[in-house]
């Protein structure tokens, strides 16, 4: 009788120890940030590495001074872009270091590949403060609802990073998060004005910018 009492403790031991490992493995919480490459450089601020101007008619020229590429005012559009499009066109990261200069407009249009289409997120925009995504379900950033208003100050670098995969599109600057928008069931496109700079490419509009830096990373 104690023998059988003895198996039936350890046996009845034995699962509550099961129990007790399923219970702790599931109120463990789990990770759910995505895991990135190393970044790498795309511009390094100094040296062009292939990188050329974007033919919007009315560009500036571009230079590079002290370590910048200056996007100089446009009628109304100038900007740069990489000899090569991103390896990726979903699940990846890009990162822009920019400043305004002068001017009242965005200083920053970052134009990068969301699946088979393209999108920009603007920076200051429409009289210097607007940010958001161009176009969510044919609406630019000033209608749809990423749009938000932003203070730039002149000189200041801004960092602008922007992360896509296949459920939807987040933005930050400076790492604050600036929007999140759902890819699934919603049409993303670019304006029809920014279509020279697709599938990647960075632009000022009616503004004189500084581009510091650009890099990239994969999911």
């Amino acid at each position: 009788m104690r023998v059988a009492v003895l198996i039936m403790v350890k046996r009845t031991g034995f699962w509550l120890v099961l129990l007790w490992g399923a219970i702790c493995a599931c109120s463990i919480p789990q990770s759910t940030q995505p895991h990135f490459e190393p970044w790498q450089t795309l511009f390094n601020g100094s040296e062009w590495d292939g990188w050329e101007s974007i033919s919007f008619g009315g560009e500036g020229e571009i230079e590079i001074v002290d370590g910048r590429a200056i996007l100089p005012m446009g009628s109304p559009l100038t900007g740069i872009r990489p000899p090569q499009p991103l390896p990726q066109r979903m699940d990846y990261e890009v990162e822009v270091k920019a400043a305004r200069i002068s001017g009242n407009d965005f200083f920053c249009g970052l134009t990068f590949p969301v699946a088979e289409s393209s999108a920009t997120v603007v920076l200051g925009g429409w009289g210097g403060g607007l940010c958001g995504l161009s176009c969510v379900d044919d609406e630019d950033a000033s209608y749809n609802q990423t749009r938000s208003y932003h203070s730039f100050e002149y000189g200041r670098v801004y960092t602008l990073r922007v992360r896509v995969t296949s459920q939807k599109i987040t933005a930050w600057v400076d790492d604050v998060v600036l929007f999140e928008q759902a890819i699934v069931d919603h049409k993303i496109s670019l304006r029809t004005e920014m279509l020279p700079s697709e599938p990647f490419g960075i632009c000022s509009f009616l503004t004189r910018a500084a581009i510091h830096s650009v890099r990239w990373r994969p999911l």
